[in-house]
């Protein structure tokens, strides 16, 4: 199972962070990490000049014991270092560890971005200071005494010098005396910053810089706009140029994207031609759409099942990437207008398949995909999204042709035939954190809703029936007039226009017209406006609307399908659970439960818990490994 470890109980770990957070008893984030060992720092609660040395690593082994050196030869000794090892594949845990002895502490992380692990780094230490170093950089030994003795009341950053070494060197003198920080970084990555000024600017609390190079920036100006000036340091921070600089990977990227080369060297790129049974509204082209996103793999293009459902806007945003190709027969309901539709479909594939590697399959074919595969044989990589009919059919149907099947949840892999199950990965879904960055308050949401201070009970995905989604509103019937139904889904793109006439209304009755129809591109704005979600789906896979929700620390009462019961291990106690086909009365008690003061205490946990192993990044990663492995790429 793929699923982040878990080697202490909630209860453990809590006990731990009400024992350390001292100084931090504003900001209730307690992360989930490792047991704390016995420096001096886990003894005794934090003084006003300690300082903790954050240091997040991903696969740079090569180079962390000499940044460690250089920490632990520090004038002034830190009283806490925590290497976040996050998605790291070469020796940096076992490097890590020959320094446990001398008050190194590890956690390990499957975030796939160095914002997040900086941020579970902060959430696990409780010195007042904290100084961010990266894994493949060094410390001069004055450099944190004498940036200590720049703070006062107001400093609420200390920037050091910077001396590049390695492919080449240069040094730089910040000057924030006369800089302005939102127009240019003046501060290094390494600088000194309160935790206060942190906490205060929730300069953690903002995804929208996930993904870019400018990521410390971003903090620095976040703790800036708070009001906290800038000081300098003349110690140096000694900053290692390699080929492998994260700064350097993205400028390259970025320089080859728009040059048009990427495809130019295809003998490294698994190229993938998608095979489905549907192209609609849904966390499924979602999905897709952070595999093309995040994975270095190339798209010959998609190839829909004659009759199969189309929605105009899956089709053009996909579209973009690659062609999009459906057949003749017409789907009863959904047939987008920009689908290009097809008579021979064998014919396509054929053609298709010539600049492939490998194909993807989602759901089942009705047939075809055996079909397809004696025209053209290429290795399959099949994946089974769903729980209930729909799973088994995908699952018994492409288990024998297959070379890799990919699961995102144990209930899905269970579908598959025992004598094939050797073949199953499985894989939980990420969501895309910097999408979910709110462009409104909650507050500005909330009065467009014109909800006042009734709380607000949503549900958001297709409206369909294994969705279950007028159970949210039987239980706002049983919750009464404090409690309003919020309905955000594609289908009320024009109100609520696009929901069935006799659904409609039953909600209508059951509310007593206390129901909001919406839908909006900023998820984020969503969740953050939202009390809880209510997820009462009878058959599910991986539900991103779950992970999305828990990320920005909204609670999900859910019904215990597809990874949900996954999820919850990793965090025990955390999900409100609810049973298959809920009643009313079922769901009002777990949404009482989510508006207690201790049940938020715990969700904060698993915020960070979700954050730190469930990215959009991470789960690409862990399927473009499956792609080279089956394309021998």
């Amino acid at each position: 199972m793929p699923s982040p470890r878990q080697r202490f109980s909630t209860r453990q770990i809590e006990e731990w962070a009400r024992n350390q957070r001292e100084s931090t008893e504003s900001h209730p984030l307690v992360s989930l990490e490792k047991k704390p060992c016995g420096c001096r720092k886990h003894q005794s609660s934090a003084s006003e000049n300690d300082i903790a040395v954050i240091v997040p690593c991903h696969n740079y082994g090569r180079f962390l014991a000499e940044c460690l050196e250089s920490v632990l030869a520090q004038s002034h000794s830190p009283a806490e270092i925590v290497v976040v090892l996050d998605s790291c594949e070469d020796d940096s845990a076992v490097v890590a560890g020959t320094f446990r002895g001398r008050g190194v502490r590890s956690i390990e992380i499957n975030s796939g971005d160095p914002y997040l692990a900086r941020r579970a780094g902060l959430h696990v230490t409780v010195s007042p200071y904290v100084l961010f170093v990266d894994a493949d950089d060094v410390l001069t030994p004055p450099y944190i005494e004498v940036g200590m003795k720049q703070f006062s009341d107001s400093v609420g950053i200390v920037t050091g010098w910077c001396q590049e070494f390695g492919l080449h060197s240069q040094a730089w003198k910040p000057d924030p005396s006369v800089t302005d920080i939102q127009q240019r970084n003046c501060c290094v990555s390494a600088s000194l910053v309160r935790r206060k000024a942190l906490l205060e600017s929730r300069a953690f609390d903002d995804f929208s810089c996930m993904h870019t190079i400018g990521q410390d920036w971003s903090v620095w100006k976040k703790v800036a706009n708070a009001g906290w000036s800038i000081a300098e340091s003349e110690a140096h921070y000694r900053y290692r140029r390699h080929e492998n600089n994260r700064t350097n990977e993205a400028t390259v990227l970025w320089a080859k994207r728009f040059q048009g080369d990427l495809r130019k060297i295809p003998s490294r790129r698994p190229r993938i031609l998608h095979v489905t049974p549907s192209h609609c509204i849904g966390g499924v082209v979602r999905h897709l759409q952070q595999l093309i996103r995040h994975t270095l793999c190339d798209w010959a293009g998609t190839v829909i099942v004659n009759g199969g459902a189309s929605d105009n806007d899956a089709v053009a945003e996909i579209g973009e990437i690659m062609p999009v190709i459906g057949g003749t027969k017409l789907h009863a309901t959904m047939n987008a207008d920009n689908l290009d539709r097809r008579k021979n479909l064998l014919a396509v594939f054929l053609e298709l398949a010539d600049k492939a590697d490998l194909v993807y399959c989602w759901g089942p074919t009705n047939g075809l995909m055996s079909e397809l595969l004696q025209t053209a044989p290429l290795p399959v990589v099949a994946a089974i999204h769903g729980t209930g009919v729909w799973g088994r059919k995908g699952a018994e149907e492409v288990a024998a042709d297959s070379a890799a099947i990919i699961s995102v949840c144990e209930p899905c892999r269970d579908y598959v035939p025992v004598r094939y199950r050797h073949k199953v990965r499985v894989i939980y879904n990420g969501a895309d954190f910097k999408s979910l960055a709110s462009m409104r308050t909650r507050d500005e949401v909330r009065d467009e809703w014109r909800i006042g201070d009734r709380k607000a009970v949503g549900f958001v995905g297709r409206w369909s029936w294994e969705k279950n989604p007028l159970a949210v509103a039987e239980a706002v019937n049983v919750l009464g007039e404090d409690y309003m139904a919020v309905i955000c889904s594609p289908h009320c793109r024009s109100g609520s226009a696009g929901i069935p006439k006799d659904d409609r209304k039953r909600a209508e009755e059951l509310t007593g017209g206390r129901i909001i129809w919406t839908y909006s591109e900023k998820m984020g704005d969503i969740y953050a406006a939202l009390d809880c979600l209510v997820i009462p789906s009878t058959e599910e896979g991986g539900p991103l609307v779950g992970i999305e929700s828990l990320s920005l620390a909204c609670p999900v009462i859910t019904t215990p399908t597809g990874m949900s019961p996954g999820l919850e291990r990793g965090c025990p106690d955390s999900l409100l659970f609810i049973p298959v086909s809920p009643t009313g009365e079922q769901i009002a008690k777990q949404v009482k439960t989510a508006m207690c003061s201790c049940y938020r205490k715990r969700l904060v946990s698993f915020q960070d818990y979700v954050l730190q192993n469930f990215s959009a990044k991470y789960m690409a990663s862990q399927w473009e490994k499956v792609f080279r492995e089956i394309a021998k790429r």
